[in-house]
């Protein structure tokens, strides 16, 4: 016997979590297809970056600020350390202070992505105008900030 569904209201639609998980899987994958030739994928490559551009920056500090659970960003580093990448060394500040740093590997690595990442970026740069790319980002920051 079959269940009657539920008639589900018509402004779901508009629920602006699954518009937005669905559209950040799509740009996701969007990237890491583009990387993929220099065997990374968008969110390593965007925690290389962070990790070579704030010196002295625990694992905590990095999943703030890249808007992720410790738990992940821990795993995800976890990753990049196997990857040979990154190591971890004491702080310059505080030696008690557990850091992560680049590796010669992790920067050949960012180098090696840099022009997929370029390609990839350029991509969505020319799909939308620069004013509607200004928009998105201001939308986005917006979103982040008060929600």
């Amino acid at each position: 016997m079959y269940m009657q569904l539920m008639e589900i209201p018509s402004d779901r639609s508009r629920c602006v979590c699954l518009q937005l998980r669905k559209a950040s899987r799509a740009i996701s994958q969007f990237y890491d297809r583009h990387l993929q030739p220099a065997g990374i994928r968008g969110t390593q490559y965007a925690m290389l970056l962070h990790i070579g551009n704030l010196k002295d920056i625990t694992v905590g500090e990095l999943s703030e600020r890249l808007g992720m659970d410790q738990s992940t960003a821990t795993r995800g580093i976890k990753v990049l350390h196997k990857m040979g990448w990154v190591a971890f060394a004491a702080s310059r500040d505080d030696a008690r202070k557990k850091v992560i740093v680049l590796t010669r590997r992790g920067i050949e690595k960012i180098q090696e992505a840099d022009p997929f990442w370029e390609q990839a970026q350029a991509k969505i740069e020319n799909t939308l105008e620069a004013t509607s790319l200004d928009r998105l980002f201001a939308l986005l920051n917006q979103i982040t900030k008060t929600i």
